[in-house]
């Protein structure tokens, strides 16, 4: 199962940003949750940090979270939704 998630992060990552916020809209849709309030709160609380397999670069690491940084944001103003700010 490690080699899986290992494989599917390292995909994602050579994904273009476009291909990769197709795969994070269709994220977001499967779960069906209110989608400007899982947005805010991915953006605040950065759950997908612990999305990242233990064994990866930190180069990988890095470049991951700030894809997701990135495609958030997109998101974020696409929907009009305000921006959370920091957590206290």
């Amino acid at each position: 199962m490690r080699a899986s998630h290992e494989s599917a992060f390292a995909d994602w990552l050579k994904l273009e940003l476009p291909g990769q916020k197709e795969d994070l809209t269709e994220y977001f849709a499967s779960l069906k949750e209110d989608l400007p309030r899982l947005i805010e709160t991915w953006i605040r609380l950065t759950p997908y940090r612990g999305y990242v397999p233990t064994a990866v670069r930190a180069a990988d690491r890095a470049l991951f979270q700030a894809d997701l940084t990135i495609l958030l944001e997109v998101v974020r103003v696409g929907l009009g939704v305000s921006n959370p700010g920091p957590v206290d």
